[in-house]
């Protein structure tokens, strides 16, 4: 994996540097897997049923389900994968150099709220619905990456 970095490394820094490439792929696999067969499948069946035939007043709406659409869409999600799964492995690897500590998040957990929602303001059309929903969507990853950091501050502090 890593083995032409070995011989100018010290063992402790080799170590640390392919525990923290085995949890980025763990946590690109984990992500993928549940966007791949969970996600992905579950909007493109949503967007299946919009397929609407009504016989009474003649009206047919058919959406057709295009190749180049669906790899679209699954490369649009395999990036938003990516970014997810790199997040959370830059968050437990910045608490494990002690670069964050529980206290001083949850101290400002206002002002990352704030700017989260800022975000979304920036990121989204000016509607407030696909705002909220942004903005929320970021809140909860945020919230797990707190549940995160507190499961490996217990795992820390039973260790030492």
């Amino acid at each position: 994996m890593l083995f032409f970095l070995k011989s100018g490394l010290y063992v402790i820094e080799f170590k640390k540097i392919k525990n923290f490439l085995l949890l980025t792929i763990l946590t690109f696999l984990f992500f993928g897997n549940f966007i791949y067969f969970y996600i992905v499948p579950l909007c493109w069946m949503f967007l299946y049923s919009y397929n609407i035939l009504n016989f009474q007043v003649n009206l047919k709406i058919i959406f057709e389900l295009k190749l180049h659409d669906y790899l679209i869409f699954i490369l649009y999600f395999f990036k938003l994968w990516f970014i997810i799964s790199t997040m959370i492995t830059i968050t437990i690897y910045f608490f494990y150099i002690k670069k964050y500590n529980l206290n001083k998040i949850k101290k400002n957990k206002k002002l990352v709220f704030f700017t989260i929602f800022c975000l979304a303001a920036f990121i989204t059309p000016p509607d407030l619905i696909s705002q909220l929903i942004i903005g929320i969507y970021f809140v909860i990853i945020f919230e797990i990456f707190i549940l995160i950091l507190l499961f490996f501050n217990n795992i820390n502090s039973v260790t030492n």
